[in-house]
């Protein structure tokens, strides 16, 4: 699993990735491939806002 891989190394994920790994990896392809894929577009946003804050921990 690749947050065992990333925890391995010392970066701590936090638990809304590990809670919602397996829709933000959809996401992630099935937008790709499947035109007539639907989401919740508030969950975008709120996830989207997490990892700009996750990012912006990570950077320090």
């Amino acid at each position: 699993m690749v947050s065992a891989d990333v925890k391995a190394v010392g970066v701590t994920i936090p638990e809304w990735v590990d809670q919602n790994s397996y829709e933000i990896s959809r996401w992630a392809t099935t937008i790709r491939y499947n035109s007539s894929f639907r989401t919740n577009r508030d969950a975008i946003v709120r996830y989207e806002r997490l990892a700009e804050e996750w990012l912006e921990e990570f950077e320090k």
